[in-house]
């Protein structure tokens, strides 16, 4: 698909801020939109615009996601100093890694919890 030939912006529901995905495309007859981008899957919109006022949209929504994403940021950053004040040994350095879960192994010769025993 070229976006030079399309006239529709298509945005659907995501679970991640700001909780919808978009991309030039077009409406198909059956109420699906056909998006340009994610290799022209279709995706049942919550929200179609002319091409003009989706791009606006969508480029102001990435904008504000970049805006959530520093401000979350900064107070994450607040927090942890808060935190190397009160708590010092509870601070670990993984730097850029505050959103991911840390994963325990158990000892060696340990069987994880999670796995059940004859498995």
């Amino acid at each position: 698909m070229n976006v030079k030939n399309h006239t529709e912006y298509g945005f659907w529901k995501s679970d991640k801020f700001p909780f919808v995905l978009s991309s030039p495309g077009e409406m198909q007859d059956n109420g699906w939109f056909k998006a340009e981008r994610y290799g022209g899957a279709v995706f049942r919109p919550c929200k179609v615009l002319s091409l003009e006022e989706g791009t606006d949209l969508a480029t102001r929504l990435i904008e504000l996601r970049a805006d959530y994403d520093k401000t979350l940021n900064s107070v994450r950053a607040g927090f942890r100093a808060r935190l190397e004040q009160m708590a010092p040994f509870a601070v670990k350095d993984f730097t850029g890694l505050e959103s991911l879960s840390t994963v325990v192994e158990p000892p060696k010769g340990q069987k994880s919890a999670g796995k059940r025993a004859g498995k």
